[in-house]
């Protein structure tokens, strides 16, 4: 017979999240040698972390805001171009082209 050993732990939390969310962490627990509360628990501890991850989230929520712009004024482009039976020169299209790629 086995007995259980108290950790001292005598408080509890439910999380409901995604399937898919939920195996992300039971991953990332492993591959850190941790358990999916302890993982979590470090993660809820270190808010400088949870506050890096909105910054970076943010970010690139901004950065798919504006490439999403720019496809609409690419597209609103292309439809005047056929409207007019004109294209804009080549030079042009090469400098939008190249000023998308830096981004």
């Amino acid at each position: 017979m086995t007995t259980t050993k108290k950790l001292g732990k005598n408080a509890r939390v439910e999380l409901r999240m995604p399937l898919q969310l939920k195996n992300y962490l039971v991953l990332k627990a492993t591959e850190n040698n941790k358990t999916l509360n302890d993982y979590i628990g470090d993660i809820l501890q270190n808010f400088g972390y949870a506050e890096k991850l909105n910054e970076i989230e943010a970010t690139q929520k901004q950065k798919i805001k504006l490439l999403s712009n720019i496809a609409n004024n690419i597209n609103q482009l292309a439809r005047h171009c056929n409207t007019i039976k004109e294209a804009p020169q080549r030079d042009i299209l090469n400098a939008i082209f190249n000023e998308l790629k830096r981004m």
